[in-house]
């Protein structure tokens, strides 16, 4: 664009070529144009809405339209631009006539030395119409924001003395109507024998007070204070804004109320009470009670503000289990439990159990609130109770080699000396019935009847040692002593005993052996006695290093939970958890019961 030319975008309506190039000509001093030229209507309603014009010029003689037609298609269109006639001749009545429908100017074709002149006058006169309306409608707009604000707007004289106008939610706010605060000043509805107007810079003149109504009640404002200049600097009124706060108030009333109840009971929980906020992949405390100078030894400002200060007291292991716990709780939004240890100042070390439940905010971020309790005293006492347990379990077990031991001892000793000493009385006594002389038959007969005691003993003396410990467990095997174990009970009790065994011998050793031998032989002692059954099945496996043994019946059954204090399943139980094995009892009234043990080999073991 050359120096000093405004650009100027023209809608011509001229039907003459010629005539239109003198008028650009005319106008190319002043302007760089930007023009299109139409000879009807149709071409200009197009013009019109297609682009942006800032000026029409208009020939009063078109053969085919009409200036008045052309004025009256910018007139429907809205628009508010200029529109100047151009014409070689005109009368002074249509010149009028034009301009009183709405032209701005008419300059004859004989004369555009004027045109460039009226042409940016009228440009100028459009510019100040807009910024009139605009002007005009921000004033509308204001007016209606004063009319309908939610707070108080008071307009005050300049020394501020008196409210010159206020809109109607400042008179509602104090109980009044409108023309009864006429004249009224700020200080009107101050509390009596009171200054609440702070001393203060005007930018900072923004405060709270409590003012009083027309009935005399009083409540808190906001109150606002802006000065407002005129040209000259001075200053012209105050705007005065007053906000009623009594909701505010009792709110902030409520809150402070519900952060001291808040505070108090996570402060007097006997841990620390947090919230734990997850930030991409690494997690931080939001929140913290007083509780942590306690557990952790830090304060809770220390552990809000550092991300890392809880990790660190974490051993390394610890630390893996508590970030794979936290993940775990952020994947299945379930409960977050750990458990691990704190390490502290002086190698001191706490047991901490951490329990906190998730949700989602309003940004997606995933947040924790939990608590964070101390439990060293009671993980002492566990590993105290465990060593106890472990300890009543080494004693239980060395009690049962102990007794199985003396067994096997009183067994031999009666089925060595008492049995041979009885079978060489077996054999004296009928040594001396063979030597006494005939007709003795008093002396016969006491002879025949301690024959037939020492008989009886003799098979007492072999019970006795069996039932102690069956000299065939030692000598031909489990297997074997199982089968004369089953045939037995059979034989005693008249309970029809199947057994089911997968080999013919066990190569087990004495101590797993004798432990599969008396769970057997205890577990036919309780159907004997309390089962009320006809049918036991015994059946005994070894398989990919585990011996499997079950023993069931068919009688009247009962609950495991029911035989709590049965010594016989408590004795059996503690055997096999010696031996790192598990037992398992089941039944239900009328369908019998069944005892299955599970334990490893020793080769499994190894």
């Amino acid at each position: 664009m050359p120096p000093g030319l405004s650009p100027l975008r023209l809608l011509l309506v001229e039907d003459s070529e010629d005539d239109a190039a003198l008028v650009l000509a005319a106008l190319s001093a002043e302007f760089e144009v930007f023009p299109l030229r139409v000879e009807n209507g149709p071409a200009m309603k197009q013009a019109l809405n297609e682009q942006s014009w800032d000026a029409v010029l208009s020939d009063f003689n078109l053969p085919k339209f009409s200036t008045v037609g052309a004025l009256d298609i910018l007139k429907s269109s809205g628009l508010d631009i200029p529109f100047i006639v151009v014409s070689g001749c005109i009368g002074e009545e249509a010149a009028v006539a034009l301009m009183k429908s709405g032209a701005h100017d008419f300059v004859m074709k004989d004369n555009l030395a004027r045109l460039p002149p009226a042409l940016k006058r009228e440009l100028r006169e459009a510019e100040v119409r807009r910024e009139r309306r605009g002007m005009e409608a921000d004033i509308e707009r204001w007016a209606e924001i004063f009319k309908h604000a939610q707070w108080g707007i008071a307009i005050e004289s300049a020394d501020g003395r008196r409210f010159e106008n206020m809109n109607p939610e400042f008179a509602r706010m104090y109980g009044y109507e409108i023309g009864e605060l006429k004249g009224a000043a700020l200080t009107d509805f101050f509390p009596p024998d009171c200054c609440q107007i702070p001393c203060c810079v005007p930018e900072e003149r923004v405060w709270e007070a409590m003012h009083v109504r027309k009935d005399g009640s009083s409540f808190p404002v906001l109150i606002n204070v802006t000065e407002v200049n005129d040209s000259t600097g001075n200053m012209a009124y105050r705007v005065v804004n007053v906000q009623d706060i009594t909701r505010i108030k009792e709110t902030e009333s409520a809150l402070a109320t519900s952060e001291a109840r808040f505070h108090a009971m996570t402060n007097n929980v006997p841990g620390m009470v947090f919230q734990y906020r997850m930030d991409g992949s690494r997690g931080r405390f939001t929140y913290v009670s007083e509780g942590s100078a306690a557990i952790c030894g830090l304060s809770p400002s220390h552990l809000a503000s550092d991300p890392d200060a809880f990790m660190a007291l974490l051993t390394e292991t610890d630390a893996k289990t508590f970030i794979a716990a936290r993940s775990h709780s952020a994947a299945a939004l379930g409960v977050w439990n750990w458990e691990g240890r704190i390490a502290l100042s002086g190698s001191h070390v706490k047991w901490v159990n951490l329990r906190a439940t998730p949700r989602r905010i309003e940004d997606g971020s995933l947040v924790w609130d939990g608590v964070l309790f101390n439990i060293t005293d009671s993980k002492l006492k566990e590993e105290e109770l465990r060593w106890s347990r472990e300890a009543l379990g080494q004693l239980s077990a060395h009690r049962d080699t102990v007794r199985e031991e003396e067994r096997k001892s009183i067994a031999r000793e009666i089925h060595d000396e008492l049995g041979q000493a009885l079978t060489a009385l077996k054999i004296d006594v009928d040594w001396l019935g063979r030597k006494l002389p005939e007709g003795e038959a008093g002396v016969d007969e006491k002879l025949r009847a301690m024959s037939k005691i020492l008989d009886g003993t003799v098979d007492s003396v072999r019970r006795i040692a069996e039932n102690l410990r069956p000299g065939m467990l030692d000598d031909l095997g489990l297997a074997a002593a199982i089968e004369w174990q089953v045939e037995q009970f059979g034989e005693r009790t008249g309970i029809a005993c199947e057994l089911v065994m997968n080999r013919e011998e066990f190569d087990l050793d004495d101590r797993l052996a004798t432990c599969v031998f008396r769970i057997i032989q205890e577990a036919l002692t309780n159907v004997a006695r309390h089962a009320g059954a006809d049918r036991v099945e015994v059946s005994l496996f070894e398989e990919n290093g585990e011996i499997e043994l079950e023993v069931s019946d068919n009688g009247r059954g009962f609950r495991e939970s029911a035989k709590k204090g049965s010594f016989g399943l408590l004795g059996m139980k503690e055997r096999v958890k010696m031996l790192g094995g598990e037992v398992a009892v089941s039944g239900s009234p009328g369908k019998g019961t069944s005892v299955r043990v599970r334990l490893p080999t020793r080769e499994a073991i190894r």
